[in-house]
């Protein structure tokens, strides 16, 4: 459902995994050694996800 709003996805087709290494990003390994990295990754995320808008099956889903 995210993918059809327009969030990227970490795996899939077009996944993000496939552009990063998500064990530069995504383990407590990576967050240990560069934590500025790791948060400055997240935050584009969260970034990109605040300019897509919900589709109908979100809209059913909320009313449940």
């Amino acid at each position: 459902m995210s993918a059809e709003s327009g969030v990227p996805t970490y795996r899939g087709l077009g996944g993000i995994w496939h552009e990063y290494n998500w064990e530069d990003y995504a383990c407590q390994d990576a967050f240990n050694n560069r934590p500025e990295g790791v948060l400055e990754f997240h935050e584009l995320r969260r970034l990109e996800a605040l300019k897509c808008h919900p589709h109908s099956g979100h809209e059913i889903i909320n009313q449940i």
